[in-house]
């Protein structure tokens, strides 16, 4: 599995996209169990935990609360070995949104 953020440098408020890949090396396909966690004030997955860390001052910045769960719905995606899972998470910290990227079936 890798993760890598949309783009490196960004500015306080602005929100936070990442694209996760998940790549079988070997045997038989599996089913990859993704949703069912969004439904909530930012429309973020709530399953995934995120960080941020201020190098500069040396400590942890404020991850903005999602508020109540609601749920989503959730599906399955057949990973094999040529053929990858690609998906997105998000963090929005400001008022802008867009869904995450999603891709693969």
């Amino acid at each position: 599995m890798s993760v890598a953020p949309d783009r490196w440098t960004l500015r306080q408020g602005e929100p936070l996209y990442l694209t996760f890949q998940v790549r079988l090396v070997a045997g038989e396909p599996l089913v990859l169990i993704e949703g069912g966690d969004y439904r909530n004030r930012l429309g973020r997955p709530e399953s995934y935990a995120l960080s941020a860390f201020d190098v500069e001052r040396g400590r942890s910045l404020p991850i903005r609360d999602a508020g109540p769960q609601l749920g989503g719905v959730v599906g399955g995606r057949r990973l094999s070995v040529d053929k990858p899972f690609r998906g997105g998470c998000c963090s929005r910290t400001g008022s802008a949104s867009r869904p995450p990227a999603r891709t693969g079936s």
